[in-house]
Parts: C-alpha cells; sequence; structure tokens
C-alpha cells in the first residue's frame, strides 16, 4: 500500500514549529504501483494550487520510490523524517563500526558493541517498512 498526505501549515505555535493547518489534510491511498501515487499527488497538488505555495516540502523515509515522486515536484524541499534519519544514521553507524573494527583487526562483536553504545535516540525502535516500489 502506498500512502501520502497533503496539507497546509500557515501558523507557528509558541515555540516557533509550525502547526498544521485545521482541516486541511488530503489523504491518497492505492494499492498500485507507485506510478499511480504520483498521478494521485499530481493531480491533487494542482487542484489545491501547490505552484502557488511559498514552501513546499517533500518528506519522505528514504525509499528510491519515493524521492523519485518528489521529481513532480522540483522546487520541493525534500526532507528524510525524523524517524527514518535516525535509522539510516544508526545504519551508518553500523557499518562504520564493523568497517573500523575491520580495519583494527578487531572481532565483530566489538564492532556490534561499538554501535550498540549508541545514544538510544538514534536506534530503531521498530523493523523497517518495505522500500519496494
Amino acid at each position: 500500500m502506498k500512502l501520502a498526505c497533503l496539507f497546509t501549515q500557515t501558523t507557528l505555535d509558541d515555540d516557533g514549529y509550525p502547526v498544521r493547518d485545521p482541516a486541511s489534510a488530503t489523504y491518497l491511498e492505492t494499492f498500485e504501483p507507485a506510478g499511480r501515487l504520483g498521478q494521485l499527488l499530481d493531480a491533487e497538488a494542482r487542484r489545491r494550487g501547490a505552484q502557488h505555495i511559498r514552501q513546499l516540502v517533500f518528506p519522505g523515509d528514504g525509499a528510491a520510490w519515493i524521492w523519485n515522486l518528489a521529481q513532480l515536484f522540483p522546487a520541493a524541499t525534500q526532507i528524510v523524517d525524523l524517524y527514518h534519519a535516525r535509522e539510516h544514521l544508526h545504519d551508518l553507524a553500523n557499518l562504520a563500526a564493523r568497517l573500523l573494527a575491520g580495519h583494527r583487526g578487531a572481532t565483530s562483536t566489538s564492532a556490534t558493541w561499538a554501535c550498540s553504545s549508541a545514544p538510544e535516540w538514534s536506534r530503531p525502535v521498530a523493523n523497517r517498512s518495505s522500500g519496494s516500489g
């Protein structure tokens, strides 16, 4: 299943964070391939006047098929969502620790220990979802 949510944010809270405009969300979903979701996104974005939005943002989980869809909106800022950014950072830290351990002649156990000492907030807490398109 492919899912997308389009919404607007025009105000900030007291701490300066954007607040979603009430009743502004449109949800799109399909069991069809990613290209079909792209067609739905394009149509809904046009209906909502996306070409006139001052700052268009396209968040995603880092999957290639999502960034391919983002190409429909060349002016959009592409952002990996925080959960998945931390997950990718954790994967990178694991790889770096394995490479470093191999370079120093250490065992794989020490590489695992090095990564398990990463801060709790940087570790994924759920299994990765399928990124196929």
